[in-house]
């Protein structure tokens, strides 16, 4: 099993307050909030997982909700850097020039 989820939560808990307090003048903010997105979209599909662990274990019937919610989530984190990482490499050839 991948663990309890209060373990990821607790390492994401302790990597965001080091970030804070000894690199907040070189991180940049959206990136920041690229990495937190991209933790809680791990967390949560361990959650998804477990989830689906559960329903399979007492015969039950999955969530069609939280599995869409998952995919939606997914794709809107995905346009979101992708979106950052064109804007960010279009200001750099700009910049360049």
């Amino acid at each position: 099993m991948f663990g309890s989820i209060y373990y990821y939560l607790f390492v994401l808990i302790l990597i965001n307050s080091v970030a804070i307090f000894f690199f907040k003048e070189r991180m940049k903010t959206v990136l920041y909030l690229l990495f937190s997105s991209l933790f809680l979209l791990f967390i949560f599909s361990q959650m998804l997982f477990q989830e689906g662990l559960l329903a399979d274990r007492y015969n039950a019937s999955g969530d069609p909700v939280s599995v869409t919610l998952f995919i939606v989530i997914s794709i809107i984190f995905m346009a979101s850097a992708v979106y950052y990482f064109v804007r960010f490499s279009r200001k750099k050839t700009t910049t360049d020039q």
